[in-house]
């Protein structure tokens, strides 16, 4: 198994011009200084969808097999590794889209909840067509938990240049819109757990758009600026994840180096 041995680079130079304790400060940005070693760190669980069932990777033990419906895909664990969400297709249809549907919103999608020890069937938790914004959805992609496991966190395709993210109540069953997304991942620890890494579709002052990567509270709320690269996520992450799994780590998640990246970062343990 290898880590990442990172150091971040920060020069902090003074400004002759103003005697006042005011700085420049210079950031080395992509100063990841980064050497591989080897270590014998433990691989945790792995979640993954095989043949439209839910799996259980264990290092420690044989695979481990959630459901056998055959049309579940999309899991992701809880923080605690308790529980997984996942998404159901009862259609059968993956390729559906809300935007380029024909008539009114049907049942398509359901998001599920199961427990990782089996010792209850998996639940119900929603099903569609869900409104949101006064609008009918069926089509549900990539939930996450929340930080404290009241929430679920879900993608919709809710306009043509940019999907939304949208949190459900387990308790209430009630639907709140957060945030214009294309991608997003819930933080799983850290400084920063339970906010969310959200790629947004913004428009320029001048003229155009541009994807760049913010930090929102899970209200929708804005922390900060990430960037506009997937290394300044990295850089990101290096710096305010914590714990003993760096980003390059990353790359054993199957996602890793695919558009749907970001939500490599929710499993994170």
């Amino acid at each position: 198994m290898r880590v990442r041995v990172c150091f971040n680079i920060r020069v902090v130079v003074p400004n002759r011009r103003n005697a006042a304790p005011m700085r420049i400060a210079l950031f080395v940005t992509w100063a990841l200084v980064c050497s591989l070693a080897l270590t014998s760190r433990a691989q945790a669980k792995a979640v993954e969808s095989r043949d439209g069932n839910i799996w259980i990777s264990d290092p420690k033990g044989p695979p481990k097999q959630i459901t056998d419906y055959g049309n579940d895909f999309s899991p992701a664990f809880s923080p605690d590794g308790s529980r997984i969400v996942f998404v159901r297709n009862p259609a059968g249809d993956r390729a559906y889209n809300d935007l380029t549907r024909s008539g009114p919103a049907t049942e398509v999608m359901q998001l599920w909840v199961a427990l990782v020890d089996g010792s209850q069937a998996p639940q119900l938790v929603l099903n569609s067509p869900a409104e949101v914004k006064g609008r009918q959805f069926s089509g549900f992609y990539t939930p996450q938990f929340s930080g404290d496991r009241k929430d679920i966190f879900f993608l919709i395709r809710f306009a043509a240049s940019s999907g939304a993210i949208v949190r459900l109540a387990i308790g209430t069953k009630e639907l709140l819109y957060v945030a214009d997304a294309r991608e997003f991942s819930v933080i799983p620890k850290g400084q920063y757990q339970g906010d969310l890494i959200v790629e947004q579709h913004r428009p320029e002052l001048t003229a155009g758009h541009r994807d760049w990567f913010y930090l929102l509270q899970p209200d929708g709320t804005k922390i900060s600026t990430i960037g506009e690269k997937k290394r300044d996520v990295e850089y990101f992450l290096a710096t305010y994840l914590g714990g003993d799994r760096y980003v390059g780590e990353l790359n054993e998640c199957a996602h890793w180096n695919s558009p749907d990246w970001l939500t490599c970062i929710n499993q994170v343990r």
